[in-house]
C-alpha cells in the first residue's frame, strides 16, 4: 500500500501513495511500539496504550529544546494503522478491525482533528510582505502573493514551471496540478493572475532569485524550468518572515494562505465559483474548511437578527391593529 505512487499516461493512479515518506515514518513508530505483534493479536487496549505512549513522546524543538508530539500527529499515525487493519480484513487475513470495537472517542478522538480557522487579515498581510522585502526572501514574497490571490496549494506552486505561465492579458497560470480527488488521480485547473500576481511572477521569472535557485546539500541545483526554484519547503524563510512581522505567535502555516482568498470573497462570489477556483469537486469542502468566519460575520448576523425582529414586531402590530380598524368601520 505505502509505496511511491505509479501513474499511467492519463494521470490515473495505478498503485501506491503520492508521498510514501510520511507513511514510512508512521510505520516506523508503529513498529517500535508494537514490536513483533501480529495485526490479528492487537486489541483495543493496545491502541489506547499506543496513543497514550505517543502523546508522552517528544521531538526536537527550536533552540535545542524538546516539544511534545501533537495530538493531530498521533491521530494521523492511528489513521495509517486503521487503514492497515482495513486492508487485512478486506483480504481476510483477520476477522475484525479493533478500531470498530472501540467506543466513540476511545482511540480516535474528534478533538484531535481541530479545524484550522486562520487566514491573513489585510493588516497581517501588509506586515508579512513588508518582512519579505529583502533579496533573500524575494521568492517567498512572490509565493505569498500568488497563494493569497489564487488559493493555490504549496505543492502546486513549487512544481510550477515557467511554461505554465501565460502573461497574455489578464494573465493565466495554466494546468495547476493536484492529486486531491478520490483515488488520488491527477487533476488540472487554471488560475487567472491578479495585477500583483502578474507583477510578482514577471519579476522572479525575468530575474530569478539566487537564494531560491542555490544548490542543494546534495550538490544538485533546482531546475531552471521552475518558477520559484525551491523544490522542498520554505520553512526557514517563512519562520523568519513571521518573526520579523511580529506574527510568530499567531501560529500561521503556509497552507493558511489558501484559506485567505475564499474568506475574502465569500460574500461577493458564489460558493460554486469559489470551489471551482480552489479545485474542489465538492463545494461543502470549501464552505466547511476554506471559508473562515470573523467577528464581523457575527456582528452582521446580530444586526440582521435585529432588523428581522424590528420588522416582525412592526408586522405583528399591524396585523393586530387591522381587526380593530375593520370593526370600527363596521360600527
Amino acid at each position: 500500500m505505502y509505496v511511491e505512487a505509479d501513474y499511467n499516461d492519463d494521470g490515473e493512479k495505478l498503485c501506491g501513495v503520492r508521498d510514501a515518506s510520511t507513511y514510512k515514518a508512521h510505520i516506523k513508530n508503529l513498529r517500535e511500539f508494537f514490536g513483533d505483534k501480529k495485526l490479528r493479536t492487537i486489541k483495543v487496549r493496545d491502541l489506547t496504550n499506543y496513543r497514550a505512549f505517543r502523546l508522552r513522546c517528544t521531538r526536537p524543538g527550536p533552540n535545542k529544546t524538546r516539544v511534545n508530539i501533537k495530538k493531530a500527529t498521533v491521530g494521523r499515525e492511528l489513521n495509517t494503522l486503521r487503514a492497515m487493519f482495513n486492508e487485512a480484513k478486506r483480504n481476510r487475513w483477520m476477522d475484525e478491525n479493533p478500531f470498530k470495537l472501540a467506543r466513540k472517542n476511545e482511540v480516535m478522538k474528534s478533538s484531535d482533528r481541530t479545524a484550522r480557522t486562520l487566514f491573513l487579515t489585510f493588516g497581517q498581510e501588509i506586515k508579512l510582505l513588508k518582512a519579505c522585502e529583502t533579496e533573500d526572501r524575494r521568492h517567498l514574497r512572490a509565493l505569498i502573493i500568488v497563494a493569497v490571490d489564487t488559493g493555490a496549494r504549496f505543492g502546486e506552486l513549487i512544481n510550477l514551471k515557467k511554461a505554465q505561465l501565460d502573461f497574455t492579458n489578464p494573465g493565466w497560470i495554466r494546468g495547476l496540478i493536484n492529486y486531491k480527488s478520490m483515488g488520488g488521480d491527477k487533476q488540472l485547473r487554471d488560475a487567472v493572475m491578479t495585477p500583483r500576481v502578474r507583477e510578482a511572477l514577471l519579476d522572479i521569472t525575468t530575474n530569478p532569485p539566487k537564494k531560491a535557485f542555490k544548490a542543494l546539500r546534495s550538490g544538485e541545483k533546482p531546475s531552471t524550468d521552475l518558477v520559484f526554484g525551491i523544490s522542498n519547503n520554505v520553512r526557514t524563510a517563512w519562520d523568519g518572515a513571521l518573526e520579523d512581522a511580529g506574527l510568530k505567535n499567531v501560529g500561521f502555516h503556509f497552507h493558511d494562505l489558501r484559506h485567505t482568498p475564499a474568506t475574502r470573497v465569500s460574500k461577493m462570489v458564489t460558493l460554486l465559483n469559489i470551489a471551482n477556483a480552489l479545485g474542489h469537486r465538492d463545494p461543502k469542502t470549501t464552505a466547511q474548511v476554506y471559508i473562515n468566519h470573523t467577528q464581523e460575520d457575527l456582528i452582521e448576523f446580530a444586526q440582521a437578527v435585529e432588523r428581522a425582529v424590528e420588522a416582525g414586531y412592526q408586522q405583528a402590530m399591524t396585523d393586530e391593529a387591522t381587526p380593530d380598524q375593520e370593526s370600527n368601520l363596521m360600527s
